[in-house]
């Protein structure tokens, strides 16, 4: 199989996290030299893309299966035959789950997720999860590992009933829509960054953050920000 640019990607992410950590003192929660790829979008990703692989589950779904299976079986199970790091976190940043149905997910996709979260819990570690797009139709599912063992971060999806739904078994991480600081003013900025936190704080089980990476400067909403933060937070 070809070098994986993910994985490669992941790793020089992962010599500049350290050096971030070092010289700095500043830590990610997440070590994106240890991205996990669920086989399906591997599959997908780099072998069938878009319209081939959501054709193949149709039409060749027990192929689909086999694929991945040996997908788990000679590019995941290398790359986890070694311990678990308490911290930071292994990673995954998602890509075709929002596009399965409930039932493709559960049967395909949720099998290989739920053992890679299960081995880090086993170890006593957490997994950060990039819940891109919406996944509201399968959120349930994450209440079936062990209670702390991921931290969700939400992309498109509410994240009030988020925390609502998830917040009492699993971390949930986000807030602050990105695409808000190009279009809203500061004090429907402000606003917003109140309810989220006034919403999703209490109870602990919460990192508020943005949604996506920044795509506008940064400066106008952290007057905003700086007023939240005299307030109460809770990871």
């Amino acid at each position: 199989m070809a070098e994986d640019k993910f994985y490669s990607l992941g790793v020089l992410m992962g010599k500049q996290s350290q050096v971030l950590s070092e010289k700095y003192g500043i830590t990610d929660i997440a070590d994106f030299s240890k991205v996990f790829s669920n086989p399906v979008d591997t599959l997908f990703d780099y072998c069938r893309g878009f319209k081939g692989t959501l054709t193949d589950l149709r039409r060749q779904p027990d192929k689909v299966k086999a694929a991945c299976d040996k997908l788990w079986e000679v590019y995941n199970l290398p790359r986890m035959s070694g311990p678990v790091d308490e911290f930071p976190y292994a990673c995954h940043m998602t890509h075709i789950a929002l596009y399965l149905s409930p039932k493709q997910f559960e049967e395909l996709y949720w099998p290989y997720e739920k053992k890679w979260i299960e081995r880090a819990a086993a170890a006593g570690s957490k997994v950060w999860i990039m819940l891109e797009g919406s996944w509201e139709k399968v959120w349930h599912h994450f209440l079936e590992v062990p209670k702390d063992s991921c931290i969700l971060h939400i992309d498109d999806d509410d994240i009030c009933k988020a925390k609502k739904e998830l917040g009492d078994h699993q971390i949930i991480e986000g807030g602050l829509k990105v695409a808000a600081v190009r279009t809203q003013s500061i004090d429907k900025i402000k606003d917003d960054i109140k309810h989220v936190i006034d919403v999703c704080a209490p109870g602990d089980g919460f990192l508020f953050c943005t949604d996506k990476a920044w795509i506008a400067a940064a400066r106008k909403v952290f007057k905003p920000l700086e007023i939240q933060g005299k307030g109460r937070t809770n990871a």
